[in-house]
């Protein structure tokens, strides 16, 4: 089961508040990057297959244990995970995201896009040549009229579209 922030802030609930551990049995997904969303607070660990944040204010006390990919996106969200942050694939893009341990996972962020020792990169130069024609123009610029829909959702469901990443 997933929790989708977007939908609980539209029914009408400012957020999850979880005093220990926290297991999701699926994704943590915040799709949405330029309006509110609901908040998730985890007073210990986090442990999930996906979280993807866009304009949540996601706190995390512990670890974060993700899965496959966590992604955060756009300059509305803020992310901070107090210890190590677990997880196949990380990417930070435009988003204020904090690890205060160590990342043990693939991946980069962009520059200025929060405080880990993730290297700093953007995905036009982290996309493997053999799909670059498949989300990327000619020009450099993004298929995706949405921004980075198209590549995360090729992440989580495990293709191999960039740099370093493990099958």
């Amino acid at each position: 089961m997933a929790i989708d922030l977007d939908a609980l802030f539209w029914a009408g609930i400012a957020g999850i508040f979880a005093k220990r551990n926290l297991q999701v049995k699926g994704d943590v997904l915040n799709w949405e990057i330029d309006t509110t969303a609901a908040f998730l607070a985890v007073g210990r660990d986090l442990s999930c297959r996906h979280l993807i944040a866009g304009s949540a204010d996601i706190r995390v006390r512990r670890d974060l244990k993700a899965e496959g990919i966590v992604v955060s996106s756009y300059n509305h969200g803020y992310m901070e995970v107090s210890r190590d942050l677990h997880a196949k694939v990380v990417v930070v893009e435009d988003h204020n995201t904090i690890v205060g341990g160590r990342v043990h996972a693939i991946g980069f962020r962009e520059p200025s896009c929060g405080e880990s020792e993730i290297k700093e990169s953007v995905w036009e130069k982290e996309i493997l040549p053999e799909v670059r024609d498949e989300f990327l123009l000619p020009n450099g610029f993004r298929k995706c009229p949405n921004g980075n829909v198209d590549l995360v959702k090729a992440l989580m469901a495990g293709r191999k579209i960039l740099h370093g990443q493990l099958d």
